[in-house]
């Protein structure tokens, strides 16, 4: 009976998904500004303009809250099983394609920048990394974005028990 309800959710999310069109457009009379609509089937059912500069004067201007005691704790756990995880295997292969040839070169370079920048993230803060590779296909005169992600990880499952106790022990034991 699961399995079957299982089922039906992924074959009803990738109809949905099929159906789905994102588009992002960045119009001339806004400087810092991208609009984002949504449509399903070719109805509209989904649009907003976003103001980058306004976004980030407003988080810039936001007061500084101090967190909880418990959240403090849980980042805390977070970054001890961050620490722990193995990366096996990361592959990463992009393949982008807009109709104007020159648009294509500038966005494949900045996705190539984007991922020099992760990898240099992962040299720094990941424990292992056996296999790892990256790559950007600028497809030309056509209308093209894919992305595969293939990602392996490996954790110890005393890791988890060990730091779910540790929280439990600082969240309810030692108040």
């Amino acid at each position: 009976m699961r399995l079957g309800f299982y089922i039906f959710l992924f074959f009803s999310m990738l109809f949905i998904f099929s159906l789905l069109t994102l588009k992002f457009n960045f119009p001339a009379n806004e400087d810092f500004a991208f609009q984002v609509e949504i449509y399903i089937n070719g109805i509209l059912i989904y649009k907003k303009i976003y103001n980058i500069a306004k976004i980030i004067i407003d988080y810039l201007n936001k007061p500084y809250y101090h967190s909880s005691k418990s959240n403090k704790i849980m980042k805390n756990i977070l970054i001890n099983l961050v620490n722990k995880i193995t990366i096996i295997k990361i592959e990463i292969l992009l393949q982008i394609g807009l109709y104007d040839a020159a648009i294509t070169s500038i966005f494949s370079g900045l996705l190539w920048s984007v991922l020099s920048f992760l990898n240099v993230l992962l040299e720094n803060h990941a424990k292992k990394i056996n296999t790892r590779h990256f790559d950007v296909t600028a497809v030309f005169n056509e209308l093209k974005l894919k992305c595969n992600i293939e990602c392996i990880i490996k954790i110890r499952i005393g890791y988890i028990i060990f730091e779910s106790l540790k929280s439990m022990y600082s969240l309810y034991i030692r108040r």
